[in-house]
Formats: C-alpha cells, sequence, structure tokens
C-alpha cells in the first residue's frame, strides 16, 4: 500500500507533467520588466484567478526582477488538466505518467461531503527555484489575502525560509501580473519574430530557450498620466510618504456602464522616489504568546 508522501510526491509529479503539456499546448511567453514588479509590489489587487482575465490559459512569466523567480501558470477546469495530459502520456505510451495521473485524479476527486470538483477551475503552477522545481495548484478563487495567508504560513517562529516564502511572493505577483495586462491600456507588447534583433535581445536577457510567442510587459508612467487625465482623474499632488496602488475590476452596481472594467490607481513614489512597501505583519499565534 502507498504511504501518504508517496501518494504526495506522485502528485506533485503529475502536476509538473501538466504544467509542461499545458505549456506546450496552450503557452505564451510573458517578460515582465522590473518597472512592472517595482510597481506593482506597491499596489493590492482585488481579483482573485478565476476573476481575472487571463490572456491565455497558460502563462511561462519570465520576470527581470531578481526578487521573483520564473513562473509557469496555468487555468482549467481539473477534467481538462487531467483530459489533455491523459491524451499525451497516451501518444507517447508513457504508462507511468499515466499511473501518476489516475493518483491525482482520485485526490481531484469528489470533496468530503462528495461533491464533484471535476468542472471546477484550479490553477496549477512550477516554479524555478535555485534549489529546483516546485510544483503546486490553488483554488482558483484564491487572491491576495489568501496568498498572503500562505505566505504566512511558512513564516517559521524558529527561522525563516526563504525559497518557500519567495515563491508564494512570485504566484502572488503573478496574479498581480495577469489582472495589469488585462487592463487594455497596458496590454502586453507582442515581439515579432521578424524583428530578429528585438527577438535575440529580449530572448537572451530573459534567459528564453524556446517560446512560441513572446509577450513584452512594461510599465509606463508617462502614458498612465495621460490615460487618468483622459478619465478626468482627480490629480494627486506630492505625497511625501506616497501612497500604495490598487489594481481593480469594477464589480460594484454603482457602476452602471463600467461595470466589469478594469482599472489600475496607479502607486505614487515618496519624496525620495521610493514606491511604498506594503507590509504584512505577521503575529505570533495566541497559543504560543505565553
Amino acid at each position: 500500500m502507498m504511504n501518504s508522501k508517496e501518494a504526495v510526491d506522485k502528485c506533485t509529479t503529475a502536476i509538473g507533467m501538466i504544467n509542461d503539456v499545458w505549456q506546450k499546448t496552450y503557452g505564451q511567453t510573458m517578460l515582465v520588466d522590473q518597472s512592472v514588479t517595482d510597481a506593482m509590489q506597491a499596489c493590492h489587487v482585488s481579483n482573485s484567478f478565476g476573476q481575472s482575465k487571463w490572456p491565455s490559459s497558460s502563462l511561462d512569466i519570465k520576470f527581470e526582477s531578481k526578487d521573483f523567480y520564473n513562473i509557469q501558470i496555468n487555468k482549467a477546469k481539473h477534467h481538462e488538466f487531467l483530459q489533455t495530459t491523459w491524451d499525451y502520456a497516451d501518444k507517447c505510451k508513457d504508462s507511468v505518467a499515466k499511473q501518476y495521473l489516475r493518483i491525482l485524479a482520485t485526490e481531484w476527486g469528489p470533496d468530503e461531503k462528495g461533491v464533484p470538483m471535476w468542472f471546477e477551475d484550479v490553477v496549477v503552477y512550477t516554479i524555478d527555484t535555485p534549489r529546483g522545481k516546485v510544483f503546486g495548484n490553488l483554488p482558483s478563487e484564491y487572491g491576495e489575502s489568501r496568498l498572503r495567508e500562505g505566505i504566512q504560513e511558512f513564516v517559521d517562529w524558529q527561522g525563516y525560509d526563504q525559497d518557500t516564502s519567495s515563491g508564494m511572493e512570485t504566484v502572488l505577483m503573478a496574479l498581480k501580473v495577469i489582472n495589469y495586462s488585462a487592463i487594455t491600456y497596458f496590454a502586453p507588447t507582442k515581439i515579432n519574430k521578424w524583428d530578429q534583433k528585438e527577438y535575440k535581445a529580449a530572448k537572451k536577457k530573459y534567459k528564453v530557450k524556446e517560446a512560441k510567442s513572446l509577450y513584452r510587459v512594461v510599465y509606463l508612467p508617462k502614458k498612465i498620466r495621460e490615460y487618468e487625465d483622459n478619465r478626468k482623474t482627480k490629480k494627486v499632488g506630492s505625497l511625501k510618504n506616497g501612497r500604495v496602488g490598487h489594481l481593480r475590476t469594477l464589480h460594484s452596481d454603482y457602476f452602471v456602464n463600467k461595470q466589469g472594467e478594469d482599472i489600475l490607481i496607479p502607486p505614487i513614489p515618496d519624496s525620495k522616489g521610493n514606491y511604498p512597501k506594503i507590509i504584512y505583519k505577521v503575529k505570533k499565534p495566541k497559543d504560543l504568546a505565553a
């Protein structure tokens, strides 16, 4: 009989296979400039993965910033992930992969109440860390607050697991980038293969070996100011301590003609030109406070 660790290892391996197959089938590579992550670190995001408008169901996100790992992240229904990967394994005559997928199918089966989860959306990802690849999956309803809880769970009162925490920060940044790139005005720019100079420079800068398509995500402060002026947004003067930004989708009935519209309220740098930091204080559990 298989022990729990063996089952977890095989499920994790199966998720890695799903990521690879989904990326080969639907993949779009997004190159994210340092300026984007600098600004997004000072922004809150209101949407969950499921509410976000993905440019593709499979994204290979590569960051210029060294604060984040590269991540392959995909969204689909449980049965779509399993069926597509099963068909690929069947085509390759990979019986081991099919065995692992069967185990994952059991794990992804009905919940404790017997409610089938096959048609629910799930997010699966692969993160490249210095220690190797990290695989994971999470419900599509996860947003910033739940991801922050996950990051806090990995804070050890006797130390700090930097790799794990940075991995969760990378997942959160991926959520922010997906929402940022969904705003039409700031949509990613495709790097055309016929422009060999730009194409090769981008691949070298972001260490891309193979890609079906390359899209670059950039932050344009001047364009953002023009965008705000066009929308008659109230101008904000200089702020000594800056201001945290927000990525939002308008859901309220108040926005009659703008429901579902994505907007960015950009962060404002402080008097020294630095973006404010979003700090989450992890409190010591009450049972350990004594």
